[in-house]
């Protein structure tokens, strides 16, 4: 009888130990959440509308900013999304804000080319929760297009749309509009005058087709 409720008792008590330090576990995870959230915003830049305004050359139009979308995240809405840290820091939605911190920095930034690569990552991080939180998409879209190199030293889609098609990116057709950003996630596959060009009809009329859906 006793060695029973001895034995009873002892597994009373590993339950215990065992869901305390669950416990314990949690409050750690939920503290170091809480303080990585903290550093992460100090280390972003905050941003400078001027510098946005000075350094945009084109205003994209609601349809080929659906189509950025889709190249570069898969997904037709361009709008930014305020997500958990988790959900930024392991796959994020808003890869058009990741990218427009990343250019942001490197222009504005002169630890660019002197912090570590983690450290990098953290500042770029911070920054585009920052722009998620206070840049409109639009500006975020037009900012990243304008600064994107699409191959052949042309960096911007306005010097692009003149090199590759003489013409005003405002006069493009969508079609070729998803060329140039086809050339700009990856100048050497997509490249207009040098690249596949059954490769690149394929990947057009692919996006096309669900772009008009």
């Amino acid at each position: 009888m006793k060695l029973a409720v001895s034995k009873k008792n002892i597994k009373s008590l590993i339950i215990k130990i065992f869901l305390s330090l669950l416990l314990f576990m949690l409050l750690c995870s939920l503290c170091a959440y809480i303080f990585l959230n903290i550093y992460i915003n100090k280390k972003g830049i905050k941003i400078k509308y001027e510098n946005i305004k000075n350094e945009t050359a084109i205003e994209l139009t609601e349809k080929q900013m659906e189509i950025v979308s889709y190249i570069y995240t898969n997904n037709k809405n361009p709008k930014l999304k305020r997500l958990p840290l988790i959900t930024d820091f392991v796959f994020s939605k808003n890869k058009m804000a990741y990218i427009m911190a990343t250019f942001y920095f490197e222009k504005h930034d002169e630890r660019n080319k002197k912090i570590r690569t983690t450290d990098r990552r953290m500042v770029i991080l911070g920054t585009m929760r920052d722009i998620e939180k206070n840049i409109n998409y639009k500006d975020c879209y037009n900012y990243v297009i304008s600064n994107s190199y699409f191959g052949n030293g042309i960096i911007g889609l306005a010097d692009a749309s003149e090199f590759y098609f003489d013409k005003d990116y405002n006069c493009l057709s969508n079609e070729e509009f998803i060329k140039l950003i086809l050339t700009a996630i990856n100048p050497s596959r997509y490249n207009i005058k040098l690249g596949n060009k059954r490769i690149i009809e394929e990947k057009v009329n692919e996006i096309s087709k669900y772009i008009n859906e």
